[in-house]
Parts: structure tokens; sequence; C-alpha cells
């Protein structure tokens, strides 16, 4: 999953009880829990590296991917074999050569790169920006269809736009979080011509993430596809809480009065007196990797569309320094790996249904759900008909249950829920709602294509009356997430790993074997943004 910022931290009865519940040995009680585990002990396997997108770990991960397939009994669907290449850049930034200067009447104000400023890393080798003029841009959200427009009537054009995270409370959390996302509102400030973008931090974010790991974050490597079409954004910055007022000097406006803005719903919007220059650096260079792509062919080759089964291969890779280097990536996401070899493996034992089944071990979801948006780029026109997605499934304790984002936004829910009661299993919505899941992880590309998808998850009511899966998730999210940490050797609930598997080869069959694709619910916001209706056709004349 890609970097989350906790909102709360976990109350020290809830971090007890973790730590209680996780000496506890879940071991496998089955053959299919068993193969789950061996496959999730090799790809966790410090000899992987870490399997960072593009580096020789993650291939080693992905040859061993495809042997699972092939022994599952799928078919190759890449380019000619197993892999879907990929081509991308990948950018190294060069804190040290960054540079951010205020001007504003006749005065100099000097920002330290790395204390006051961190540039985002870029894909020019190096950039120069003189005497920008600024504008401070609220959320930078663009909304108006929900009553929330920070952006029309702003000439954004040749300037550096400054700008504070997320967005506004008011927006329901998955909403919340895609126009918070920081990849949202740089699209839609590239569309109005913005050359930069700079985050202004408040105490909160501070809380939330210091400044120590968004230094640790930024410093990992970015990348993009390598034929993502030029904008007009050049440059993204990130402003340490301290020194936003220096930015802001002279503008009559303070931090603090931004903040009390926010907390009241609106923030302002206005120019600058003063302007910017700025410079930063990276290293660009090509990197390639793939996607590793099985197919289980349907009976009726006359039945159109594909149902894809996905789960990110890609990790962290190695920390620089540290005793423990290797960013295993045992939760996130060898596990969903894992758990969809083996719903590949059930189903290539059974009939075949009558559409065409995908599995796709993805690259780049670290980066940007690059391996995932690369696939649905590639797709046909209608070939795509829903998604199934498994990324970092929380299955810490044994429960009763399964969760699920994104049930209620298309008809896929419905034999999500079909599949569930003949299991007796219990779903829960979305437990990770308050940070927006649905919008965060691969499933997301297909959303944006208008594939119905699922995130799939793990569940939130106990088997053992002791155990506590929000306080286990609450501990792993601290303790483990994105770091060294998350490995192989630590508790997971396997059973319930095997019977995740179960449930996604049941859904999938399901929709595979449907007279019609799922549609999105009538009203639901991402259908209607990324699946508009095709517009009627007129009538016959008389």
């Amino acid at each position: 999953m890609r970097t989350l910022i906790p909102s709360t931290a976990a109350a020290l009865v809830a971090v007890l009880l973790a730590a209680c519940t996780a000496d506890r040995d879940d071991s496998p009680t089955s053959a299919s829990a068993a193969r789950i585990r061996a496959d999730v002990q090799v790809m966790a396997d410090d000899g992987m590296h870490g399997r960072m997108t593009g580096t020789p770990g993650f291939d080693r991960a992905a040859r061993y991917v495809a042997v699972r397939m092939r022994r599952a009994g799928l078919e190759p669907a890449g380019d000619g074999g197993w892999f879907q290449q990929i081509r991308l850049q990948r950018s190294d930034a060069q804190v040290e050569r960054a540079t951010f200067v205020v001007r504003a009447d006749g005065h100099a104000a000097t920002l330290q790169p790395g204390r006051d400023v961190l540039p985002a890393a870029g894909f020019e080798e190096a950039l120069a920006l003189d005497d920008l003029p600024m504008v401070f841009a609220g959320h930078g959200v663009h909304a108006p269809e929900l009553g929330v427009d920070d952006l029309t009537g702003l000439d954004l054009r040749g300037k550096a736009v400054l700008l504070m995270g997320g967005a506004p409370a008011r927006l329901e959390p998955d909403l919340r979080a895609y126009f918070g996302a920081t990849d949202t509102k740089l699209e839609a400030l590239a569309a109005r011509g913005a050359v930069a973008a700079v985050f202004l931090r408040t105490p909160a974010d501070e809380t939330a993430l210091p400044w120590s790991r968004l230094a640790d974050v930024l410093a990992r490597p970015a990348m993009r596809l390598a034929d993502t079409p030029r904008t007009t954004l050049r440059a993204v910055l990130h402003v340490h809480a301290d020194a936003v007022d220096t930015v802001l000097a002279g503008s009559g406006r303070t931090l603090a009065q931004l903040i009390a803005a926010s907390d009241g719903g609106a923030l302002p919007t206005f120019a600058l007196p003063a302007r910017l220059d700025l410079a930063i650096a990276s290293r660009v260079q090509p990197v390639e990797s793939a996607n590793v792509v099985g197919r289980l062919p349907g009976r009726d080759p006359g039945s159109r569309g594909q149902v894809a089964i996905t789960a990110h291969l890609d990790h962290l890779g190695v920390a620089d320094v540290g005793p423990d280097r290797v960013f295993n990536g045992a939760v996130d996401n060898a596990l969903g790996v894992a758990v969809m070899l083996e719903a590949a493996r059930r189903m290539a034992a059974e009939p075949a249904p009558r559409r065409e089944m995908v599995f796709v071990a993805l690259t780049g979801e670290e980066q940007g759900l690059l391996g995932a948006e690369a696939f649905a780029q590639a797709a046909t026109d209608d070939a795509l008909i829903a998604n199934l997605n498994l990324d970092m499934p929380l299955l810490l304790v044994p429960t009763h249950d399964v969760g699920v984002a994104g049930a209620d936004r298309s008809e896929l829910g419905d034999h999500l829920r079909e599949a569930a009661d003949t299991m007796d299993v219990a779903l829960t919505p979305d437990p990770m709602a308050a940070q927006g899941a649905f919008v965060r992880s691969d499933q997301f590309a297909f959303v944006r294509r208008g594939v119905p998808a699922l995130y799939l998850m793990g569940g939130t009511d106990p088997v053992r009356r002791n155990d506590d899966p929000a306080a286990a998730a609450a501990a792993f999210m601290r303790e483990r997430y994105h770091r060294p940490e998350d490995d192989a050797d630590r508790p997971i609930a396997w059973n319930d790993a095997a019977r995740l598997a179960g449930l996604v080869a049941r859904t999938a069959a399901s929709v595979a074997d449907a007279p019609r694709p799922p549609a999105w619910r009538a009203g639901d916001f991402f259908g209607g943004r990324f699946a508009p209706p095709p517009p009627l056709e007129p009538p016959p004349p008389p």
C-alpha cells in the first residue's frame, strides 16, 4: 500500500493487547494455508532485497511468481510470455542542490534545503525557475460538484502555487482521500498551467508525519511511466511548518490564520506580493520492470471481458543504514500475492467460467500504481469488466469476517456477498475507511478506467475472545508498516489467508459466469466521474 499517514496514535491499551496477541501461533491447518505461508517466506526473504521496482531483487521475485503461476495451471499472458515489460523513468532527488529564495521589498529570505524545505524528485536533471509569481490556492481542491472549489477564477499560469495538504473534512472519507491526494492536486494544477507546487505544512502535519519521516519518504526513488506526457508543472516542494511564515511574508497572512480559516471550513485564496526563485536537481535514469501476468481461458470464446485479480509484488528495497536494512514486505504485499496465487490454483482446478480470468502480480505500486496503470492502459476498450485487488491484507489474528472497500459502489459487491454467504463468511465495510483506502491502492488504476473494483482486506471480528484485530492493525501500522520489521517471522493468520483465497476465487468465478458485466451503482461518484453512461441514441426517424 502507498504511504499512509495514521490519523491518530493507537491507545496504550490497544498496543498492549496487540503485544499480547502477537506471540500466538496461527500455524496453517490446511495445505492451502501452508502453500500461502511458503510463498510469503520466499517472496519476503532477504535474498529478494526488498523487491524494489526495477531491481534484480524484484526480477527474482517476478520469476518465482511466474513459476508458481505455471504450476497453478495458468497460461502466460504477458508480452509473448509471463511478463508485461514496462519502461519507466527513475528519479532520485539531490536535496543538497536545491535552492528556495523568497524575494519581497528588496529583501531575500533563503530557506535551507533539508531543514526548511524538501524537494520531491523531479524528472529533469537540473531545473532553475526564477522570479516566479506566487498564489495561495487553499487546499488546491477542484470539486465544484461537491461544493468545494479552490481553483476556479484563479490564474495559475506560469506561477508557483502554494497550497495546504488534505481536503475539507466535510467530504466523505474516500472523496476526501481522492481530492486530498497529491496526484489529484498536481493534475488539477497542471491543467491550469502552474509551474510549481509548494505544499505548506502545519504543526498537525508534522505530528502525523514528522519531518524526518517525510525526508525518508522523499529520499526514496520516484518513478513514472516512460511515456508520461509532459506538463507545465515542473517542481514540487514541501515547506516545514516553522518556515511557512517566511514564505507568506508580506501577504498579510500567517500560517496560524490559515489554520484557523481551515478549521472554520473555508480557506482564502490570494496572490502574494513576493516572488520566488527556486532550483532543484535530480538523478534521472531509465529503468525497466514487469508485471507478471497469467490467464485462465474462459469456456465461451464469444463472451467478452476479463476479470482481473491483482496484487502488487514490489516493495521498498534496501535501506541505506540500519542493522536490519531489508524492507521484506511480508504483509505488504507478499501476502496479497500469495493469496492471489492460491486463488488462481483453486480456479484452475474447477471448470472454467464463461469469461477469461487474468491474474497479475503488479510492479510499481509503491511508486504510484504504475504497474496497474500500465496494465489498464494496455487493455483494449471493454476488455476489463472487474477487478479484485489484494494489498496488505492485515491478517494478523484470526477473525470471522473479511473487510472490503468498494462493495457498495458497484454490482461487483453483490457477487462478493453471494460468495461470502456460501462460505458463511461475514463482510465488514472498509475497516480503513478513515484513510480512504479505496483510492490508495492498485484497484484505483482500474477505477480510473471505469472498471468496477473491490479492495479485499483483513477483518475486525475476532475468533478468540482476547484478540483485538483493530489493535493489532494499529500496532502493525506504527511498528512494521514500510519498515524492515514487516517480515515473514511475525505472526500471520495463515488460515484466514486461505479462506480469503477461497472467497476471491468464488467471487471471480461468479463475475466471470454472469450474463452481463457488473455495473456501477447509479449516483456513485467514481462511476459517474470515470464511467459515465453512454449518450442516448437519437430516436429513429418516424
